[in-house]
């Protein structure tokens, strides 16, 4: 019997892959000084430290309030975009002068969650300072540094004093002339003037999206597939949108039903929508499904399948309403030289244009670009080796079968797979439980009917598609590869329900 692939089970662990995909980035931030080890008069560099856990550029916008000793910043607004992986932020030295205990305030982080269209907000922790005695300054500078970079508009005050400053204030409050009175008024007002300004500012880019808003909402297209995914009881969760004008930008509105999600997005040029599109999770289910069933994409994955590489991601880059390229990710567990950084990626590719998947093509990456040639040479024959012994183990097998390996009492040595299943799950070994129950399902049956050779998942359900036992047989191993492959939560009830429906396969 010729080697096929587990349609159903890889089928919903794609489902699986792209539900919890959603939930499973995300970004981090952690506040931090370079140093612990302040005095008064040091230069102090507070960081923000990045995890973009995404697989691609996140645009972030922070505010954030670091004043400590009446010296500081204060971030009101800062645009950055991070790249994936981890990147620290180092804002400008603030220089302390008097000792004591400080508290920093988190910093509040708004972005755009690439997988959900959705406007996130993460927090980081607050900070604790201990700046010790110092070396004593004469005429030190205390300054309050305010920072606005948000919108393509950057603004930015600094309102400075110095301690003999501070210390003839009142003496210079009593002794002013009227006409210094005047300057310093003066220039309490311009810096009251540049917060004017932010504020204005804020309240125009504000109004430019309300405008923007109202002219999306009144396109009668868009108001039809709104109407659409209604009728499907989807119902609007968050809008994202970025007006370059009252009637120019760019626009995602989120919707979301129980949990699943949906989405409108496009683009606005002078009040005419030039790209228009809507995707839900039952699009992409449908999607999934017909890729599943496409016999380049079953060729491909049991390609890769047998050459050690697990199914870790799909994406979904829809390009217009009615064309979607769909990108799924493999990796190979078994990296060389046990080096976790050398680990192959795959991936299978595919367009889904007016209804059809079209193009389905496998793409191999590697990790290690810079490896020359001879070394790609040693692998590819190192691999072909592996592949070689593993086929030859393959090839062998049945016929130690048909020699009698399968003729054994088979019924009891299933049971005794059970009982190792139940031993693996008390160890917190679920997976491998899981997988010892799937395999002992798949032994009974090779023995049971005679088929003298050790049988995939596809091939067991294949064979069992109009015996009584065939739905209760997908049940058992549809849940066991959920949490193989999947990474689905293992739990004691789930559990000890799958090991008695297997027994009662078994036994009966």
């Amino acid at each position: 019997m010729n080697s096929k692939i587990i349609l159903i089970p890889v089928f919903v662990i794609c489902i699986c892959l792209f539900s919890s995909a959603v939930y499973a980035q995300t970004l981090e931030v952690e506040k931090l000084v370079e140093t612990n080890d302040i005095k008064a008069g040091d230069d102090v560099t507070v960081l923000l430290k990045f995890k973009n856990n995404f697989n691609e550029n996140v645009k972030i916008q922070i505010v954030d309030k670091n004043i400590f000793a009446n010296n500081g910043l204060d971030i009101q607004c800062y645009e950055h975009t991070l790249p994936p992986g981890t990147q620290v932020i180092a804002y400008e030295p603030i220089k302390p002068f008097s000792p004591g205990n400080y508290t920093l305030d988190e910093a509040a982080v708004k972005y755009t969650n690439p997988l959900t269209g959705k406007e996130d907000e993460i927090k980081s922790n607050k900070l604790e300072l201990e700046v010790k005695a110092g070396q004593q300054m004469q005429g030190q500078t205390q300054s309050i540094t305010t920072i606005y970079q948000c919108g393509g508009m950057g603004m930015r005050s600094t309102q400075t004093t110095s301690s003999q400053q501070q210390q003839q204030q009142q003496q210079q409050q009593q002794q002013q002339s009227p006409d210094d009175k005047i300057q310093n008024n003066q220039m309490n007002q311009n810096t009251q003037g540049l917060k004017q300004e932010i504020r204005e500012e804020m309240q125009r880019q504000e109004k430019m999206r309300e405008e923007f808003l109202k002219n999306i909402k009144n396109n009668s297209d868009f108001q039809k597939m709104s109407e659409e995914l209604s009728m499907q009881n989807y119902s609007l969760n968050d809008s994202q949108i970025n007006p370059s004008s009252n009637n120019s930008g760019e626009f995602e509105f989120s919707y979301n039903k129980e949990n699943k999600t949906a989405s409108i997005r496009g683009k606005m040029e002078n009040g005419t929508i030039l790209e228009l599109f809507s995707q839900s999770d039952e699009d992409r289910e449908k999607m999934l499904q017909e890729l599943m069933e496409n016999r380049e994409f079953q060729k491909y994955n049991e390609k890769l399948t047998e050459q050690g590489f697990n199914m870790s991601g799909i994406n979904f880059n829809q390009i217009s309403q009615n064309h979607t390229k769909i990108e799924v990710s493999y990796s190979n567990k078994s990296s060389r030289n046990n080096d976790s950084n050398s680990t192959d990626i795959k991936k299978i590719t595919a367009e889904y244009r007016d209804g059809e998947i079209k193009d389905v093509v496998l793409e191999d990456s590697e990790n290690n670009k810079n490896e020359n040639l001879w070394f790609i040479l040693i692998l590819i024959l190192i691999a072909t080796g592996i592949y070689y012994f593993k086929f030859r183990k393959r090839v062998a097998k049945p016929a130690a079968l048909q020699d009698g390996e399968f003729k054994k009492d088979y019924i009891r040595e299933a049971r005794e797979m059970l009982n190792a299943a139940r031993d693996l799950f008390s160890k917190k070994r679920e997976k491998d439980a899981y997988e010892k129950v799937s395999q002992a399902v798949r032994f009974y049956f090779s023995n049971k009917l005679n088929l003298k050779k050790e049988v995939t998942n596809y091939e067991l359900l294949k064979v069992l598609e109009r015996d009584d036992k065939g739905k209760d047989v997908k049940r058992c191993l549809d849940l066991c590869a959920l949490v193989e492959f999947a990474k689905y939560r293992a739990n004691r009830e789930d559990f000890d329900e799958i090991i008695l429906s297997a027994e009662r396969i078994i036994s009966g």
